[in-house]
């Protein structure tokens, strides 16, 4: 299964936490994300692009057993922790112009204000992507 969610780089430096870790423990807000599933990082705000492929290497991770020591990427105190955390991976890091809103649009996805499942129409355009 296929997942988007926004990241807003105002708030979350998700690019710079990558660097050190490879990896990164993100919020999981729906329950039914499995390992091994699919997850698009979606640079909202100014990007507005799909800027990551990255695979669920864990899922349901509780707060308190999370490995990564994230907060120096929080930018103030918009990010509150939540319950869950997913550990992703990442596999193929996309071009600005390759997977924009627009083409997100057309493929029937509106703005991204949350995390939600990939459509069908939208899968085929990642995937001709690579």
């Amino acid at each position: 299964m296929g997942w988007i969610i926004p990241a807003n780089l105002k708030y979350y430096d998700v690019l710079g936490e990558l660097k050190p870790f490879g990896v990164i423990e993100w919020r999981q807000r729906l329950k039914n994300v499995c390992e091994g599933d699919a997850v698009y990082i979606y640079l909202s705000a100014l990007q507005r692009y799909i800027a990551f492929k990255c695979i669920v290497e864990k899922a349901n991770i509780r707060r308190d057993i999370c490995e990564i020591d994230d907060s120096n990427y929080f930018r103030g105190d918009s990010l509150k922790a939540v319950p869950l955390y997913m550990r992703l991976r990442p596999k193929k890091e996309y071009a600005s112009e390759e997977i924009t809103g627009k083409t997100m649009r057309d493929a029937g996805i509106p703005r991204i204000l949350s995390q939600r499942q990939v459509n069908g129409t939208l899968s085929k355009v990642i995937k001709s992507k690579g």
